[in-house]
């Protein structure tokens, strides 16, 4: 028999906000009734419903002014459409995200979702002008926050971490208001797509040898509980390279490493490879 506990749990991201998904049929609109309602003026009132178990999760139109669409495609009125983890939903202007989680357990999560290319070419191309390359790439993932455009962020903080990694070997204070809104959309993209991104933000304080702020590592450690960490070698790296900073920063710095180990032990497969 399976353990209850170890059953897998929907989630409905909207945003910052989240939204837990019960089994059953449950709907999704403007209405403050249904059970995930949206601030979208383009949304209907009842707009798509869901049907979820503990295994699968389906949407429907329910004859909305607007449609629905998911992973880009409208569906047909009427129409069941089966979501895989980290699937976006699109009503109105309104992204949503399906995420699965383990209640418990340490199952890793690996999601790759290729970004089209003409949303690859674009960004890149806009590091232009006479602001730093980092400073752009942060302006267009803050600009695709604040769109819902998951495919965008992909692509501008992979290209902002890139650039103020270099930035940061260069001279760039460790503690510019940049390096928290990076770790900040990159720990997002971690809650979405697993152990890649968590990594990226330890290369990113390595490259700079920045303490890592004690809220941000709570967050990779709870992250790092639900979706797992399988390639321990950069946490390795950062922790061998920060500790003489931590030691001598005296019982403050001395829980941090603690806390920093406790992350590491997590990431560090079974058979210790």
């Amino acid at each position: 028999m399976t353990d209850p506990s170890l059953e897998t749990h929907w989630l409905l991201r909207d945003g910052d906000a989240v939204h837990s998904l019960r089994a059953g049929l449950s709907e999704i609109g403007r209405s403050a009734s249904v059970a995930v309602p949206i601030d979208d003026q383009l949304a209907s009132r009842r707009h798509a419903q869901l049907d979820v178990s503990a295994t699968a999760v389906r949407i429907r139109d329910l004859g909305s002014r607007n449609g629905v669409l998911v992973r880009g495609a409208k569906l047909a009125e009427g129409q069941w459409a089966q979501l895989a983890d980290a699937d976006q939903i699109l009503i109105g202007t309104t992204r949503l995200v399906l995420l699965k989680e383990r209640k418990r357990g340490r199952k890793v999560t690996a999601v790759h979702r290729p970004v089209p290319s003409d949303v690859r070419k674009e960004v890149e191309g806009a590091a232009t002008g006479s602001a730093a390359p980092y400073e752009t790439f942060l302006s267009e993932a803050n600009r695709a926050s604040a769109r819902g455009d998951v495919d965008r962020l992909v692509v501008a903080c992979e290209l902002l971490l890139d650039t103020l990694g270099g930035a940061l070997h260069q001279g760039l204070p460790g503690d510019a208001p940049a390096v928290a809104s990076a770790v900040n959309h990159s720990l997002f993209l971690a809650g979405l797509y697993g152990s890649a991104w968590i990594n990226r933000i330890f290369g990113l304080y390595l490259a700079g040898l920045i303490v890592m702020p004690i809220d941000v590592l709570g967050r990779i450690e709870a992250l790092s509980r639900e979706r797992g960490l399988p390639d321990h070698e950069t946490l390795n790296a950062y922790v061998s390279a920060i500790r003489p900073k931590l030691e001598a920063q005296g019982p403050r710095g001395l829980a941090l490493l603690r806390q920093l180990e406790r992350v590491r032990r997590l990431s560090t497969p079974p058979d210790g490879l």
